[in-house]
């Protein structure tokens, strides 16, 4: 690699350029849009561009980064906005923007070459490449002038650009040397093991979580600090699946608990207008970095969702306080989130008018002025202080604002307080919001809205996202004012077949169908048959320095753990399941915090095959409703079927179990009045398929009414029952026609 000292090069007095939009202003991206009257003349990364700079035989200035960074808008404003910069750049080099969340694989690329250079990564990324796209120097942020002994960006720009015309034939051999250790990186394998997939392994898994738990403000290790979204995923399926270590359950329930807990109290958290920031810059989830992104988002309220329901009979209003957030979270996407289609936008700016969460933070005289004599009680139980809590992030001085920060669980204010201080705040300048619909984070909301016992919300938008595809014929990588852009990435195909695996989940119909013709899909085009696992991109992406499988977790889960976990709903018998973790296996044994999701589906596979010798036993109880919309009769009544399909070698306990401590099965309706004829049941359950008849009625002059039915159950083997479960089945009851 080459080694840069502090350059002593002076910028040339080039003749400024008139302030003239440049190629970005017609770009479907925000980001690339943000940049459009930078005095660099930007260019988006096409085959024309990249044609360009060979025939001109000039190095390429890679930028990448997204519309809500805020370390992106610092070096905009220092760098790419600065005449001497501009000039460089535009007589040395073809300058390239791209948005991380529209080219993946781009940014997956370049940032592996950023990482092998730095040790570190990060955004925005600042990459020299030679003509024919290969890294000479790599890195993050840089400032615009040295800070010995580091150069800044516009030394960096000089440097390079007199070194290409002076000595080329050396930066080309460092350019071909560093394309090939980026290549063998991201053609990697997992590692050789000699492990198996047994249970152990997910064991030492939630073992290696533990040992960097921080007991006293959840998550794990210190600053800054990002939701662990799929370590937490983690605790809650070991906890509901029972194969786990009886010791390991409830410390993993516990560490989710906690986690949960403390960040809904912290900072991070929008309690006024719900919804999460994305990390904290401290190890007490208190000073938050301000962007909010949808994917962060969708995630948390699938996991307070599933923590609600798996303490709501031990710690009632623990799971009452984690179904608050779960609606606060739903709320914001309603309000905030939506495009006029009703898809959803993937990220509100954390910069407002050129400075960091300015909407999000208030003093204490601001308060008074909006809650008169009830600011002491404010004040107290949101931590606020006169010199400020919240602290300048390099200085780590107060700033005389502060951020809500929750005193203890039980210590809040009425939420008409909130929604006082939420109107005021509406009237103040707002964030930026990119009004990317990008179609794998969509299906992470449609999964979310499932699990969190929204189903109604989750219909909706799966059934625009599913006209999407039929109109488009592909899956599209985003959605931007009702235009498709790109080609799907292995991420969109599976978070969006894994969305309508939730859904069905909930509410049966064909939702099971649609996920299967996108599994079906996958398999053709991103599959790896000779040695399992998925590629990131597929056979028709453009291909750079090979293609990678994405098996580590990101902030959000690996695509191949969730191409996985919509095989296991779908074709769990397939053997392309086993094949895909036997390909990661070596990854889940030395990086099981990074590879958190793979475990998980690693404990489906571990249940569905524990049962006999060379047979596959699945062990999940399918709940689905026969028809998710039923027309009632004269008298208001309404009759349907539930479908409850049971494994082989398991029963489910029937309403009356001959044990005391074993669980009934019970169907309740939130809604309307209902009522169940139960099937018969012996001392050893129900078994096999059972179709339970149920009727509701309606209670209003209406021409539809909601109902959501919850089904619990505990299923069991001959030698041990596993926890409870509760599937909510979301219904639809129409009037009959002519009903006065």
């Amino acid at each position: 690699m080459l080694d840069f000292c502090v350059a002593t090069l002076s910028p040339k007095p080039y003749p400024p350029k008139p302030q003239m939009p440049n190629q970005l202003q017609t770009s479907a991206s925000p980001y690339l849009r943000q940049h459009a009257n930078d005095p660099v003349d930007w260019h988006e990364w096409t085959p024309e561009t990249l044609q360009q700079a060979i025939a001109e035989n000039k190095p390429i200035f890679l930028s990448i980064g997204y519309s809500s960074c805020h370390w992106c808008h610092v070096m905009q404003h220092e760098s790419f906005q600065n005449q001497a910069v501009a000039d460089t750049l535009n007589q040395s080099f073809i300058s390239i923007k791209v948005d991380r969340e529209e080219r993946p694989d781009l940014d997956e690329t370049y940032m592996t070459a950023v990482q092998l250079q730095s040790g570190r990564g990060g955004w925005p990324m600042s990459v020299f490449l030679t003509p024919d796209c290969k890294p000479i120097v790599a890195g993050t942020y840089f400032p615009l002038n040295d800070r010995p002994p580091n150069p800044g960006f516009l030394s960096m720009t000089l440097q390079i650009a007199a070194l290409w015309k002076e000595r080329p034939t050396e930066l080309l051999e460092v350019a071909n040397e560093f394309a090939l250790q980026v290549q063998t990186a991201t053609e990697r394998e997992s590692p050789t093991t000699f492990s198996e997939l047994t249970i152990e392994l997910i064991e030492a898994g939630i073992k290696d979580f533990e040992a960097e738990f921080d007991t006293k403000n959840g998550g794990f290790g210190g600053a800054p600090k990002f939701p662990p979204h799929c370590g937490l995923d983690l605790f809650l399926t070991a906890f509901q699946g029972g194969a786990v270590d009886s010791t390991l359950r409830p410390a993993g329930l516990h560490m989710a608990l906690k986690t949960l807990e403390r960040i809904a109290m912290g900072g991070i958290h929008d309690v006024m207008g719900g919804g999460f920031h994305r990390y904290s810059t401290d190890a007490e989830w208190i000073l938050p970095h301000f962007e909010k992104m949808l994917s962060d988002n969708v995630l948390l309220l699938g996991l307070y969702g599933r923590a609600a329901h798996a303490v709501r009979i031990t710690q009632p209003e623990r799971a009452k306080s984690f179904q608050v957030v779960a609606d606060g979270i739903v709320d914001w996407l309603n309000r905030e989130m939506r495009d006029s289609n009703g898809l959803l936008c993937s990220a509100l700016d954390a910069d407002i008018g050129g400075h960091e969460g300015t909407t999000y933070v208030w003093s204490m005289q601001e308060i008074s002025d909006a809650l008169g004599d009830r600011d002491e009680q404010f004040w107290w139980a949101y931590q606020f202080t006169e010199t400020g809590n919240f602290l300048e992030e390099s200085t780590g001085l107060p700033t005389g604002k502060n951020v809500l920060c929750q005193r203890n669980a039980d210590e809040t204010v009425p939420r008409e307080w909130l929604n006082e201080l939420l109107a005021a705040r509406n009237k103040t300048p707002q964030p930026k919001r990119d009004d990317k619909c990008i179609t794998g984070w969509n299906g992470l909301a449609i999964a979310g809205l499932a699990q969190a016992g929204f189903p109604k919300e989750g219909v909706e938008l799966a059934e625009k996202w599913l006209e999407i595809v039929k109109a488009e014929g592909k899956v599209p990588r985003f959605v931007m004012k009702g235009t498709a852009f790109g080609n799907g990435f292995l991420d969109d195909y599976a978070y969006l077949a894994y969305g309508f695996v939730e859904l069905h989940r909930c509410v049966g119909g064909n939702w099971k169908l649609h996920a299967t013709e996108l599994l079906d899909q996958m398999f053709d085009q991103f599959y790896d048959q000779e040695n399992g696992g998925f590629f990131g991109s597929s056979n028709s992406h453009e291909r750079l320095f090979g293609r990678s499988k994405p098996y580590f977790d990101q902030p959000v889960p690996s695509a191949n753990s969730i191409a996985i976990r919509v095989a296991q709903y779908v074709s769990p018998t397939d053997p392309r399941i086993r094949k895909t973790l036997e390909s990661s296996l070596g990854w889940m044994e030395r990086a099981p915090q990074a590879t958190a999701s793979l475990l998980g589906c690693l404990h489906e596979f571990c249940l569905n095959t524990g049962a006999m010798e060379g047979e596959l036993a699945i062990r999940t109880v399918q709940v689905v409703l026969d028809n998710s919309e039923i027309v009632a009769g004269i008298d208001g009544w309404a009759e349907g079927k539930i479908q409850i399909e049971i494994p082989q070698n398991m029963h489910i306990n029937g309403p009356n179990p001959p044990l005391k401590w074993l669980v009934p099965l019970k169907i309740e309706f939130n809604g309307l009045k209902g009522t169940v004829e139960y099937p018969d049941s012996d001392e050893f359950g129900i078994v096999g398929k059972a179709e339970i008849q149920f009727a509701v009625q309606m209670t209003v002059k209406a021409d539809i009414e909601e109902c959501e039915i919850s089904v619990s159950f505990q299923a069991c083997t001959d030698s041990e029952c596993l926890l409870e479960e509760t599937r909510r089945l979301a219904l639809l009851v129409r009037v009959p026609h002519g009903r006065k």
